[in-house]
């Protein structure tokens, strides 16, 4: 199924370090995410679901007793709430059986609260209530172009941090290293890079390499923001392209070396080391 909405807000402070994402996990935060393909419109709740597993099940290609439990999780975090299920005993079948196509009614009680804030010239803007409402904005139209260029929900949480990170910078580019963003989502740092490495490859991200006055690198993350990638390209293709055949001679030179050597594991994550952000 298609998302039924262009795009949807969920909290910065869940990629903080230690924050809900790191309880969470990209199967759990696709399965929030693949929510938005059920949505209603014209609710209390802005964020009001009407799905079952069986149809969560067909989204995600989760088995439904994996469902189950990341719908648990997201109630553990509380996240959301399922109206027209108190009891999860009660829930399952006489046999302990999931029933997978009864009707769920999902809202989201974790969503960022919004101000419509409108200027002398009519343009209105969201603004966050209080602090803990900052958000990041999802476009659905690029986790779709992710999807089609190869790139799985495992690349959803770099695309929410470096976002996190670009709300604070006027020039909407990111500094963090690869040891630091891998320990605020929890990734293991050799795979955080290969992500990094995997979304350069595909032309939705841009790493600039960075001294940082110590003697070693760090990055400088530029995130493609929409499907209308022109001016994208434009600015950081060639760039793009230099850091592919860098990582590519590397790689060459690494299976020269030692062919069973993996690329990820090579000299250049020693290269980017911590940032302040």
């Amino acid at each position: 199924m298609d998302y039924t909405v262009k795009s949807f807000k969920i909290k910065s402070n869940w990629f903080d370090e230690n924050g809900k994402f790191s309880k969470m996990g990209s199967d759990t935060l696709n399965l929030y995410f693949s929510l938005f393909k059920f949505r209603l419109h014209g609710q209390s709740n802005e964020y009001t679901f009407l799905t079952s597993i069986y149809h969560l099940r067909k989204e995600t290609g989760y088995s439904k007793s994996a469902i189950f439990l990341h719908l648990k999780s997201l109630i553990k975090l509380k996240i959301i709430e399922i109206n027209n299920v108190k009891r999860w005993d009660r829930f399952l079948s006489s046999n302990n059986s999931i029933p997978e196509k009864n009707i769920l009614e999902i809202v989201a009680i974790d969503a960022p609260l919004i101000d419509k804030i409108t200027d002398e010239s009519g343009n209105t803007t969201d603004k966050p209530k209080t602090e803990d409402d900052y958000y990041i904005s999802v476009e659905t139209a690029l986790l779709n172009l992710y999807n089609a260029r190869g790139l799985s929900h495992k690349y959803y949480p770099i695309y929410c941090l470096i976002k996190k990170l670009q709300n604070g910078s006027v020039e909407k580019k990111a500094f963090m290293s690869i040891e630091k963003m891998a320990l605020w989502i929890g990734y293991n740092k050799d795979y955080t890079n290969k992500l990094v490495h995997n979304m350069n490859r595909s032309y939705v991200l841009y790493s600039d390499y960075r001294d940082n006055g110590k003697g070693g690198k760090y990055f400088e993350h530029h995130l493609m923001s929409s499907t209308k990638e022109e001016g994208f390209l434009k600015a950081f293709k060639s760039d793009i392209d230099k850091n592919i055949k860098k990582w590519d001679k590397k790689k060459e030179k690494s299976i020269q070396s030692d062919p069973f050597e993996n690329e990820y594991e090579s000299s250049y994550i020693n290269e980017v080391i911590d940032f302040p952000i």
